[in-house]
């Protein structure tokens, strides 16, 4: 399994309040979201609200790996 840092869930709330304009796709494990909230879980509960707002106001898409993921059609296209 392949997880990131413990400390980049914090980071990545951190970058999301000092610019309130960024939107991100992000595709990350399961086993690393449970790794996250056991570990740090201040920072996965400040994630998970900037999370919740799945409207078109939203700031995070998120791409589950069961269910694709979103980089895969650009190396598809290239080839």
């Amino acid at each position: 399994m392949g997880h990131y840092p413990l400390y980049v869930t914090q980071y990545l709330v951190d970058q999301l309040n000092k610019h309130p304009d960024w939107k991100i796709n992000l595709e990350i494990e399961p086993q690393t979201w449970d790794l996250v909230q056991s570990n740090t879980p201040e920072a996965y509960n400040a994630f998970k609200a900037l999370f919740e707002d799945q409207s078109v106001n939203g700031r995070i898409a998120y791409s589950n790996p069961e269910y694709g993921q979103s980089y895969m059609w650009i190396s598809l296209a290239k080839a």
